[in-house]
C-alpha cells in the first residue's frame, strides 16, 4: 500500500467531477441505463438465435467489466481500511515487544 493511496480513493470518492462520471456510468451502463438498454434490445431483435446470444454476452460482459471498473476505488478504499484495522501478526508484535525491552533496558529507569 502507497502512503497516501487511501487518503488519494478517499478524495477521488468525494470529488464532485468523479461522482458526476459514476452518475454517467448508471445512467448509461447501470441495468436500466439508456445504452445497456438499447444494446440489449438491438441484440434481441437480431434474427438468428446464435448471433442474439453472442451479442447479449458482448452486452453483459461490456456492462460487467464497467461495473467493476466504476466499483474498483470504493472497494480497495474498503480493503485499505480493513488492512489498517487489523491487528499486526504474532511476529510483529513480539518485535515490537523487543524493541521496546530494548529502549527500556537503555534507559535511565529500565533494566530495574
Amino acid at each position: 500500500m502507497d502512503a497516501t493511496e487511501l487518503e488519494d480513493l478517499v478524495a477521488v470518492l468525494a470529488d464532485a467531477g468523479w461522482q458526476r462520471v459514476a452518475t454517467r456510468y448508471v445512467q448509461q451502463w447501470g441495468p436500466s441505463g439508456e445504452r445497456y438498454l438499447t444494446a440489449v434490445n438491438d441484440a434481441m431483435n437480431r434474427i438468428d438465435d446464435q448471433e442474439q446470444r453472442r451479442g447479449l454476452e458482448r452486452v453483459r460482459y461490456a456492462q460487467q467489466v464497467m461495473a467493476e471498473f466504476m466499483a474498483w476505488p470504493a472497494e480497495r478504499v474498503r480493503q485499505l481500511q480493513a488492512q489498517q484495522s487489523q491487528p499486526a501478526s504474532r511476529a510483529e508484535l513480539n518485535l515490537r515487544l523487543r524493541e521496546q525491552d530494548k529502549a527500556l533496558a537503555g534507559s535511565p529507569r529500565g533494566g530495574v
